[in-house]
């Protein structure tokens, strides 16, 4: 038998696409639910680039650049569709960006950033591990889920 998958259109919004399998949920939690408008999530649909895959629509909410960034951290790859009066207006692939500002902690209690109210910047020192040297410390860490959020 031949499996129906039923996702529902939004008018406008964000649509995360490509999602590795699984991810939805933690995506949910970092991204989180402002208001009560209509979430979508579709977890574990076959797809042909990934084999499975995980989406999730937000209607009436728009990404912003720090979200899109937390998020590029978890999935690598996945692509963000802006929607505006039910028509995509605007399609793009995230990536591991190079520069995190604000985004993560410090983990060494004596830097800086966590001594007094300065902004947490990090450098990417190595994509596919995704390590990442702090601006002030100068200590590098590989980025884990567990790290991020």
């Amino acid at each position: 038998m031949k499996e129906i998958y039923k996702v529902y259109r939004i008018e406008n919004g964000t649509v995360i696409d490509h999602l590795p399998a699984g991810t939805a949920l933690k995506v949910i939690e970092i991204i989180g639910k402002n208001s009560d408008d209509f979430i979508a999530i579709g977890m574990n649909l076959d797809s042909r680039k990934i084999g499975k895959k995980d989406l999730i629509k937000y209607e009436n909410k728009f990404l912003a650049r720090d979200e899109t960034d937390k998020l590029a951290l978890l999935a690598p790859g996945a692509s963000i569709n802006i929607v505006k009066d039910g028509m995509v207006v605007e399609k793009r692939k995230i990536s591991i960006p190079a520069i995190l500002k604000n985004i993560i902690a410090c983990k060494n209690p004596n830097c800086i950033c966590n001594l007094e109210k300065v902004e947490t910047e990090f450098y990417l020192t190595n994509e596919e591990k995704k390590q990442y040297r702090c601006k002030y410390c100068e200590r590098e860490y590989e980025i884990s889920d567990d790290f991020l959020f």
